[in-house]
């Protein structure tokens, strides 16, 4: 069975088997050292059925992929949703529509806070996960088929520990606190840096004289532009000891 999608062929002939189920197990795996925005490398979905990794740096026209994803009906479950929203919000500016996040599932039932994936799978179904290649260099092509497995498995035991966290919300009446505490991260303004916002916070500005702060700001908004405009880290521009 095929585990890698390598053409827009291929994406297309595995979303027509897809094409009628709409709660979909989601992870991405991007790279984010050298550049401002994360650089979407992979994308790994699994139903009930089936595992299959796309291969997004193979594939220029994502748009069928897309319309899958940010369907109307399409519900997505990840661990830790937002940098995976983000890194398909760079390339697709839209946002998906109904999300279950087990991190945050897992949260409002006392589970540690920010448990991983590896540690709540072991918990729920006493399955313990490859940890080998969490720095791997995704950019890296041919991908090894021992790597290929690995980034599936990251979502294959996704959907039993949804229904698992699914069914404990349920029994403790929480299902709707998932609701309001994963709100936040279906809206577009989170992915969208504000610049204002973000040279407010750089660090040492608040120690500054007010005479120089403004001047400050205006340095930072302009540090800020120029590194989203090259891909660059904001920090390659002008550090914020320099600044």
């Amino acid at each position: 069975m095929q585990t890698l999608i390598q053409t827009k062929a291929q994406l297309v002939r595995y979303l027509k088997t897809i094409n009628n189920t709409y709660r979909l197990a989601i992870d991405t795996e991007f790279k984010r050292i050298n550049t401002y925005y994360p650089e979407l490398c992979l994308v790994q979905i699994a139903t009930t059925d089936s595992a299959e990794c796309i291969d997004v740096l193979s594939i220029k026209d994502l748009e069928p992929l897309f319309e899958k994803l940010y369907h109307i009906n399409t519900e997505w479950v990840v661990h830790s949703a937002r940098q995976d929203i983000e890194a398909l919000y760079h390339l697709s500016k839209r946002i998906p529509t109904s999300l279950f996040d087990t991190q945050i599932a897992a949260s409002l039932l006392n589970y540690p806070l920010q448990i991983s994936y590896q540690a709540l799978t072991e918990i729920l179904q006493d399955v313990q996960l490859d940890k080998s290649y969490t720095r791997f260099d995704w950019t890296t092509r041919p991908l090894p088929v021992n790597v290929v497995e690995y980034a599936l498995d990251d979502v294959r035991y996704l959907l039993p520990n949804f229904k698992a966290l699914e069914h404990e919300l349920t029994i403790s009446k929480k299902i709707q606190w998932l609701d309001e505490e994963t709100k936040f991260l279906l809206d577009c303004k989170l992915y969208d840096p504000d610049i204002e916002q973000i040279c407010y916070k750089t660090k040492g500005l608040a120690r500054l004289d007010k005479k120089f702060q403004n001047k400050a700001i205006k340095l930072a908004a302009w540090r800020e532009s120029n590194a989203q405009q090259k891909n660059k880290p904001r920090k390659w521009i002008m550090s914020d000891n320099k600044l």
